[in-house]
């Protein structure tokens, strides 16, 4: 069996809401609030945004979870 309970989000999550956002934010055109922010994923990315999402509510308004594993089969 994997090993997706020992995933690590931790290294993506501060590389997207503590360096990749702002820097869009401050380079581009940009709605800079959360409720102009929104993240989707696809499949293993489905999981990456249910776990970043939800732990930072005050960055993201919505998110879309497209084929990704639901949380409680990896708890």
């Amino acid at each position: 069996m994997g090993r997706i309970r020992d995933f690590k989000i931790d290294s993506f999550e501060t590389v997207l809401v503590k360096e990749l956002i702002p820097y869009i934010d401050a380079n581009f055109r940009t709605k800079a609030d959360q409720p102009n922010r929104a993240m989707a994923g696809l499949s293993m990315g489905g999981m990456e945004t249910k776990m970043v999402t939800l732990a930072n509510p005050d960055v993201f308004s919505h998110y879309a979870l497209l084929s990704g594993e639901p949380m409680h089969l990896l708890i």
